[in-house]
């Protein structure tokens, strides 16, 4: 039997007296690559390519993971339970927790947010059905905006982290 490999009890280091957060920072920076990886897929030519839009909502999840853990969420918190990969509950609890002082999201962009919510914590990024392959998935959010909601987001968080106890 294998045994499910996780990290999330690591959160700060300490050095002579001093003791950082790292997991605010450490979910920033691979957010941030994630979206980099996003930005780099040359747009579609097919009806459904589910690889830039994966790669932006695991990106997000990110983001909105390292916000909260500047707020003092644990990691073993964000990682599972109504966290896990529903960016909606994610959205929700950061905005509960001053999001809004951070960035600013209209409500076109908390649509699409919602909207990729349904396909990512689904996996129906990752394990497509038939019919969405056919149908070119006519609900699919916005990958454009998408991407620009991390951005935001990634960039916002850049200054904050440094600043994380």
């Amino acid at each position: 039997m294998v045994k499910k490999r996780s990290n999330t009890h690591i959160e700060s280091v300490s050095n002579f007296g001093a003791t950082a957060r790292i997991a605010p920072i450490g979910l920033q920076n691979f957010a941030a690559d994630f979206l980099a990886g996003a930005k780099a897929i040359p747009p579609p030519n097919v009806t459904f390519a589910p690889t830039q839009p994966y790669l932006v909502c695991h990106a997000l999840e990110l983001a909105l993971k390292a916000f909260l853990s500047l707020k003092e969420y644990p990691l073993d918190k964000l990682s599972g339970g109504k966290f896990g990969h529903d960016l909606e509950n994610l959205l929700d609890e950061a905005e509960r927790q001053g999001l809004d002082d951070l960035v600013k999201f209209d409500e076109r962009q908390k649509f699409q947010i919602r909207r990729a919510s349904q396909y990512y914590w689904s996996k129906a990024f990752e394990y497509p059905a038939v019919v969405e392959l056919m149908s070119g998935n006519p609900e699919m959010p916005s990958t454009a905006i998408l991407i620009e909601i991390t951005e935001t987001l990634v960039a916002a968080l850049r200054e904050p982290r440094i600043n994380a106890r």
